[in-house]
């Protein structure tokens, strides 16, 4: 019922619904690490311009700045760290384990399978997408040059940060629903 036919027509290979779901899983992840590996070389390369700013600034007012925006790479470096570790030590811990055989319903365990497999690759999206927003906003506000347009990036910031941590405790308790469907076993008469 949950199975799709790759190979063409007349014997083919079945696929489950679920291994769709943890291969989609897997080019997410591999996609994800890129484009962040990506974006921490560009803001460490930020950070090393905004070195040699730092060395050649002339006066005071101007080595100050520079300092600020090297201190913001430095955060936006290991931020970019920190939520690399998450995605890849924390969220698999945050899924259920899900055994291939959690009921006797022909195809259930498959769907529940498939579905922590896709919130597991929305995560990732999701944090990868947050993480380059973060970062555009974190650029706005150290290129801001009136405080309202600070207050504005301030204000983003602390929204997106917000926004991430609700995403992440919809994805906990998805997942703690779905591990606590994977404990109930239904008999099929």
């Amino acid at each position: 019922m949950w199975n799709l036919l790759s190979g063409g027509s007349g014997g083919g290979t079945e696929l489950s619904v679920a291994d769709v779901a943890s291969t989609v899983n897997q080019y997410v992840g591999v996609a994800v690490a890129i484009v962040l590996g990506l974006l921490a070389a560009v803001v460490v390369f930020y950070a090393i311009y905004i070195g040699f700013r730092m060395a050649k600034a002339e006066d005071d007012a101007k080595r100050k700045e520079a300092k600020g925006h090297l201190i913001y790479a430095i955060l936006g470096v290991v931020a970019i760290a920190l939520i690399i570790v998450v995605l890849q030590a924390v969220l698999p811990l945050l899924s259920p384990s899900i055994d291939e055989d959690i009921t006797d319903i022909e195809g259930l365990d498959e769907v529940m399978i498939a579905i922590n497999e896709f919130l597991q690759a929305a995560m990732q999206l999701i944090a990868a997408l947050a993480t380059m927003f973060a970062v555009w906003i974190g650029w706005k506000f150290i290129s801001a040059e009136t405080d309202e347009k600070r207050k504005n990036a301030k204000m983003q910031l602390i929204y997106t940060c917000l926004g991430v941590i609700g995403v992440v405790l919809l994805v906990v308790i998805a997942g703690a629903i779905l591990g606590g469907l994977s404990v109930i076993t239904i008999d099929n008469p």
